[in-house]
Protein backbone atom coordinates (compact mmCIF):
# COMPACT_ATOMS: atom_id res chain seq x y z
CA UNK A 1 0.00 0.00 0.00
CA UNK A 2 2.96 2.30 0.52
CA UNK A 3 3.68 2.07 -3.21
CA UNK A 4 0.24 3.59 -3.92
CA UNK A 5 0.99 6.50 -1.58
CA UNK A 6 4.40 6.98 -3.22
CA UNK A 7 2.76 7.10 -6.65
CA UNK A 8 0.15 9.64 -5.50
CA UNK A 9 2.83 11.69 -3.73
CA UNK A 10 4.79 11.82 -7.00
CA UNK A 11 1.88 13.56 -8.67
CA UNK A 12 1.13 15.93 -5.80
CA UNK A 13 4.74 16.75 -4.84
CA UNK A 14 6.78 16.11 -8.00
CA UNK A 15 9.89 17.92 -6.70
CA UNK A 16 10.14 15.75 -3.60
CA UNK A 17 11.01 12.66 -5.62
CA UNK A 18 14.63 11.81 -4.83
CA UNK A 19 16.34 9.11 -6.86
CA UNK A 20 17.16 5.98 -4.92
CA UNK A 21 15.33 6.86 -1.71
CA UNK A 22 12.05 5.01 -2.23
CA UNK A 23 12.52 3.08 1.03
CA UNK A 24 12.92 6.15 3.24
CA UNK A 25 10.21 7.21 5.65
CA UNK A 26 8.24 10.18 4.30
CA UNK A 27 6.40 12.72 6.40
CA UNK A 28 3.09 11.88 4.72
CA UNK A 29 3.47 8.22 5.76
CA UNK A 30 4.07 9.35 9.34
CA UNK A 31 1.03 11.63 9.26
CA UNK A 32 -1.17 8.91 7.75
CA UNK A 33 0.05 6.46 10.38
CA UNK A 34 -0.69 8.88 13.22
CA UNK A 35 -4.15 9.60 11.81
CA UNK A 36 -4.93 5.90 11.54
CA UNK A 37 -3.81 5.31 15.15
CA UNK A 38 -5.94 8.25 16.34
CA UNK A 39 -8.93 6.88 14.43
CA UNK A 40 -8.43 3.45 15.97
CA UNK A 41 -8.23 4.95 19.47
CA UNK A 42 -11.42 6.93 18.85
CA UNK A 43 -13.19 3.81 17.59
CA UNK A 44 -12.16 1.87 20.70
CA UNK A 45 -13.27 4.73 22.96
CA UNK A 46 -16.62 4.92 21.16
CA UNK A 47 -17.10 1.16 21.49
CA UNK A 48 -16.34 1.34 25.23
CA UNK A 49 -18.83 4.21 25.61
CA UNK A 50 -21.53 2.28 23.77
CA UNK A 51 -20.84 -0.84 25.81
CA UNK A 52 -21.00 1.03 29.11
CA UNK A 53 -24.34 2.67 28.29
CA UNK A 54 -25.87 -0.60 27.10
CA UNK A 55 -25.52 -2.27 30.51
Amino acid sequence: MSRIFDHMRGHVYPRSRIAGSSESLHASNVILGMLSVMLAVLAVAHAITLASTAF
